[in-house]
């Protein structure tokens, strides 16, 4: 979700796209208060907030517990 607000955003390739979703090194991405940011590539809230209401209207995936565990594990959460 965070790749497709990003690139939204930053209007990044199909290229930076795959390399975000494999990057698996948590000091890559840096979160608080203010933004969201991968590899220099940051985003504010309002911007957050706008490519929710633009473009990343939903995200499924098969499984809830497998992505709540790679975040674990990348001590993401």
């Amino acid at each position: 979700f965070g790749c497709g607000v990003i690139a939204y955003t930053h209007n990044m390739s199909h290229l930076e796209m795959i390399k975000m979703l494999d990057d698996e090194t948590a000091s890559n991405f840096k979160f608080n208060d203010e933004y969201f940011e991968w590899n220099n590539n940051r985003i504010t809230l309002d911007e957050i907030a706008a490519g929710r209401e633009e473009f990343m209207l939903s995200y499924g995936s098969c499984s809830f517990d497998e992505p709540l565990e790679d975040l674990k594990t990348s001590n993401l959460l």
